[in-house]
């Protein structure tokens, strides 16, 4: 007969699978994407671009969507209505394509394909593959770029390389000046958690909306997300964050400045060639990437660029799921967006 410490262990046990599989079948996102796409890189990846295509007028350029660090597609696309900044330019008439960069979300290897890298592998393999299977998809050999946090990084760095297949770029919250911003500094606290962040993100969704870790703080201003909108980003959107990348970022933060890992190209030097435009945003309250940090890249930005500051509301990840975003920040990507991209003309009926 079993003793009554196992049986109590078994107990809690199943009560803990129990609340663990009520609360992952209650927040999964399960956003109804027209097409999931997958670009194959050089080097054995298989990246995922969720495509929501334009409704009403379509317009000529598509728009190419990439997350932050530590995040998936679902920060940028988060499938409920007024949280959503692809959903909002989808129905604004774009041809939206949501990326997982390697590593994150629907994006897989192939057996023989890397499993440490570095912000050079977005740069040379990712994003090169998911222009191509949007050129592939759409025709268009140009696309607009929205980014957030490091996705609107790689975005800057991306059109400076490519300019004459990135026709703009929207940054929000580009983390820029990495050794004056004490908060990034801070990432190495990530180092032994990379790889338990998503399970970890998951477990403690529930509880979220009560109490989060200093750390986490830095990422997203909890008072300014809905219970519920938080729990939902907990549990879908957190991603492992690779060691390749922690190591190239802390050597971006030691030298404060943005090469590739090899130092044979500077990323940053590149940003006051391009003449490409460029759309700054900034919240008063983050940390990560203050005002005066996103400022400084966009002075150093060599093409026709703008400055807009979401206000006191807005910390780093709320610039796209906070309680206004869908008023007060999607509205200004939008817009940009629309002055660069007309509504394509009406095919002739025969």
């Amino acid at each position: 007969m079993p003793s009554g410490p196992l049986i109590a262990l078994a107990g809690l046990a199943l009560a803990i699978w129990a609340h663990h599989a009520y609360w992952r079948r209650r927040l999964t996102l399960r956003p109804e994407v027209d097409q999931l796409l997958f670009a194959r890189t050089m080097d054995g990846w298989r990246i995922g671009l969720a495509h929501r295509r334009a409704r009403g007028s379509r317009r000529r350029l598509p728009v190419l969507l990439c997350h932050g660090l530590a995040t998936n597609r679902h920060s940028l696309d988060f499938a409920i209505p007024g949280h959503s900044l692809a959903l909002t330019l989808a129905g604004r008439g774009f041809d939206c394509f949501t990326m997982d960069l390697r590593g994150h979300g629907s994006s897989t290897p192939e057996r023989v394909a890397r499993r440490v890298w570095t912000l050079d592998d977005h740069l040379r393999e990712d994003i090169p593959a998911a222009l191509d299977a949007i050129r592939e998809e759409t025709g268009s050999e140009e696309v607009l770029w929205v980014g957030h946090s490091l996705g609107a990084l790689l975005g800057l760095a991306a059109c400076a390389l490519h300019p004459k297949r990135i026709a703009g770029v929207v940054a929000i919250a580009p983390p820029g000046q990495f050794g004056t911003t004490p908060a990034l500094r801070q990432l190495e606290r990530l180092v032994g958690l990379g790889s338990l962040l998503r399970t970890m993100a998951r477990l403690w969704a529930p509880f979220g909306p009560l109490w989060q870790p200093r750390i986490a703080e830095l990422a997203v201003r909890r008072a300014n997300v809905e219970p519920e909108i938080y729990r939902l980003f907990l549990a879908n959107a957190v991603e492992p964050v690779n060691a390749g990348v922690l190591a190239h970022l802390r050597r971006c933060v030691e030298e404060d400045r943005f090469r590739s890992f090899d130092d044979g190209v500077d990323y940053g030097a590149a940003f006051a060639l391009c003449r490409r435009p460029a759309l700054f945003i900034s919240g008063d309250r983050d940390p990560l990437s203050p005002p005066r940090s996103v400022e400084d890249t966009c002075v150093r930005w060599g093409g026709p660029k703008r400055y807009w500051g979401a206000g006191s509301a807005y910390g780093h990840t709320d610039l796209l799921i906070g309680r206004r975003a869908a008023v007060d920040v999607h509205p200004v990507v939008s817009a940009w967006l629309e002055e660069r991209s007309p509504a394509a003309p009406a095919a002739v009926p025969r």
